[in-house]
């Protein structure tokens, strides 16, 4: 028998997990011996959306986190991008233009 826990936390597992507890369902379905309360189908039911939305905001803030730390990178990039276009430099004898290099020379 399932339970409304076993459910739901199928929002939790990755892709290959749910496939194999799909393929696992699917074998008992088969054999006529899935059962699943009307309690456990309410309780989904009304727990679903919640989980839904829970997954939604962790991946919000997985890209809010990204997004705070790359800004510093972006800030420092700019700044780097301008002092290349602003004057050349001496290094080792020989002559340098700034504004012959890009930000893909970093990286």
């Amino acid at each position: 028998m399932i339970n409304t826990n076993v459910l739901l936390a199928a929002y939790q597992w990755r892709k290959i997990m749910v496939n194999e507890v799909l393929q696992a369902l699917e074998i008992i379905k088969k054999e006529k011996r899935l059962r699943i309360p009307l309690q456990v189908i309410k309780e989904f039911s009304l727990n679903r959306p919640k989980q839904i939305k829970q997954r939604m905001n962790d991946v919000d803030q997985i890209i809010s986190k990204f997004q705070a730390d790359l800004k510093p990178i972006i800030e420092r990039l700019s700044m780097l991008q301008k002092k290349m276009n602003e004057k050349p430099f001496r290094y080792g004898g020989a002559f340098h233009c700034y504004s012959s290099l890009s930000i893909s020379h970093i990286f």
